[in-house]
């Protein structure tokens, strides 16, 4: 009986295709690797500009409130007392004077409660030299812009919320109106109408 003999050889379709490389697939894996970084990339950039806009729009926002809550505080203290009107708290008050208080709390901080025989010069915008009946004047329809000017320009001193521009308008539809608004490039962040407190004590 013969005998199968084994003579070594490798028949030569064995391990064909495993000898040597292909630089395909390192190609496609790298081209892959390379989408991958630039889609996340784009993600990173994206995320950063949004970040940057936010903590932008978030400065703008806590500035606008800022100056607002000054632009109250100068709506409360505008007073003409004293038969001038201003954002000045008096500093001669109490009895025997046109203002009476300091205290914007009490409703005689706006409104002049006598007339000062000592005053004979004619008050700015009127024709009396008489506290109330100058603050009357003032007051009137045709004076609005006399009366809201000092408050304007109180407002106006105020440092302009950080990154915006601020402009100030005194209304003429609406008596005693201040209309302040804050934009940026061109953008109307915020707008607000302010009545000083003052006002409600015109005749």
């Amino acid at each position: 009986m013969d005998r199968l003999r084994s003579t070594g050889r490798r028949s030569p379709d064995r391990g064909r295709g495993q000898a040597g490389f292909s630089l395909t697939e390192p190609m496609v894996l790298l081209l892959m690797l390379t989408v991958a970084m630039l889609a996340a990339a784009s993600i990173f950039s994206s995320a950063m500009r949004s970040f940057t806009t936010s903590r932008k729009v978030s400065e703008m926002e806590i500035a606008i409130d800022k100056n607002i809550s000054e632009i109250k505080q100068l709506s409360r203290q505008f007073t003409c007392c004293s038969g001038t009107c201003t954002t000045t708290v008096p500093t001669t008050y109490g009895p025997g004077q046109a203002c009476a208080t300091n205290d914007s709390r009490d409703d005689r901080y706006y409104y002049p409660q006598l007339d000062l025989t000592t005053t004979t010069t004619n008050f700015t915008n009127t024709t009396t030299s008489v506290e109330p009946a100058a603050v009357d004047q003032i007051c009137s329809v045709g004076n609005n812009t006399n009366f809201m000017t000092p408050f304007k320009t109180a407002v106006d001193s105020t440092g302009a919320a950080s990154k915006t521009t601020r402009t100030t308008t005194i209304k003429t539809d609406s008596i005693h109106t201040l209309e302040v608004t804050y934009s940026d490039a061109g953008r109307v962040i915020r707008s607000l109408v302010v009545v000083p407190v003052m006002a409600n004590y015109c005749p």
